[in-house]
């Protein structure tokens, strides 16, 4: 017993040993709530760096929070460069499989063939769950980036003749710049973009000044994964002037009122797109324009992922993502672990994947004046 304690000191990696030590201090004294499940840090792989990340990765899984997560070192650069090590499809669940409803052109998933409406059963080997509601445990911890990583991913896929292909793709870097697109028609100005960072916040701005003319707005924050609080108030302001989103309550009782400071300088009656991947400060948004000004959600309900994260440098270069407060609305709604759910559901089916319409949209359109 003594000879196998020592060979398993000897195996552990003290770089590995500092990270998780201090992953560990970090959801010990600052995690936004106090309650947690027993958490068994002994058991994480600390062999190596490389273990480490997906072994630590599946132990935060277990407290149900997409925000608290590991990202390696490879992974901040990536991020700082607005890329990603990746296969270039983005993928809703649907129907038990993974629904692709976008793939990036040039990127490995567009030259292997894969299009809107195909259907993916399992990724690495390992299966799709079922229930959606197990999809986000899962996700984390097969965790796509480390597989990338690691070479090669091998998907099961369905094609939109519902011919069944295994595929092997080699991942590539994928751009993630920000996504904004505009356009007005009738008086009806649609805006999108893909998060909340100050330069979203600064184009949005100028998009409602370049348009006075417009008599309705329809907001799309299908995707959006939200971002920054700062953007968030300033966009909320410019829509709702001087009005308070709700608050964050820190782990010690702190509360932090989020109140905007701007002009209200949009005035006509606003429809709002969200869908299972709208998080955090676009969930927070939805929110408070219906009820605030009224506005009219829909689409599908959203992540129910609302708490305020925060970044903390790793040894090695990796990078701990923590929430470190909860958030409720101004009527004291929680919405983590619920979201926002929409006025009128328009349901993600197979058949609208594979046409060229847009449910949603078309359904948002026929709300407005």
């Amino acid at each position: 017993m003594l000879l196998l304690s020592a060979l398993a000191l000897l195996a552990q990696d003290p770089l590995a040993l500092s990270i998780r030590d201090q992953v560990r201090r970090q959801i010990e004294t600052s995690y936004y709530r106090q309650n947690l499940p027993p958490l068994d840090w002994a058991a994480v792989d600390t062999s190596s760096e490389s273990a480490l990340y997906p072994s630590l990765n599946r132990l935060l899984a277990t407290l149900k929070d997409s925000h608290t997560t590991l990202t390696t070192a490879a992974g901040v650069r990536q991020r700082r460069a607005q890329s990603r090590l990746g296969l270039g499809f983005e993928t809703r669940h649907l129907d038990g499989q993974l629904a692709v409803v976008h793939t990036q052109p040039g990127s490995p998933a567009d030259q292997a063939g894969i299009r809107r409406g195909f259907m993916v059963s399992a990724i690495g080997g390992s299966p799709v769950p079922p229930v959606a509601a197990e999809f986000e445990g899962w996700i984390r911890q097969i965790n796509p980036s480390s597989l990338c990583e690691k070479g090669p991913v091998s998907l099961a896929v369905e094609d939109t003749t519902l011919q069944p292909r295994e595929l092997t793709l080699d991942c590539a870097l994928i751009s993630d710049a920000p996504r904004r697109e505009s356009s007005i028609s009738n008086g009806r100005l649609i805006v999108a973009f893909d998060r909340f960072d100050a330069a979203s916040a600064r184009w949005f701005e100028q998009v409602l000044d370049s348009h006075p003319e417009a008599q309705s707005l329809l907001l799309d924050l299908r995707g959006n994964v939200g971002g920054y609080r700062s953007a968030l108030l300033s966009i909320a302001g410019r829509l709702l002037g001087e009005k308070a989103l709700g608050e964050s309550v820190s782990r010690r009782g702190k509360t932090t009122v989020w109140k905007t400071k701007s002009r209200k300088s949009f005035t006509a009656p606003i429809t709002v797109l969200i869908d299972s991947a709208s998080a955090s400060s676009a969930e927070i948004l939805a929110a408070n324009l219906r009820l605030h000004a009224g506005a009219r959600l829909v689409g599908r309900p959203s992540s129910g992922s609302v708490l305020l994260m925060i970044r903390q440098p790793l040894p090695g270069g990796g990078e701990l993502s923590l929430s470190i407060e909860d958030f409720h609305l101004p009527n004291g709604e929680r919405l983590e672990g619920k979201g926002v759910t929409p006025d009128q559901i328009v349901p993600l089916t197979l058949a609208a994947l594979r046409s060229p319409a847009d449910p949603d949209l078309d359904a948002a359109l026929a709300t407005q004046p």
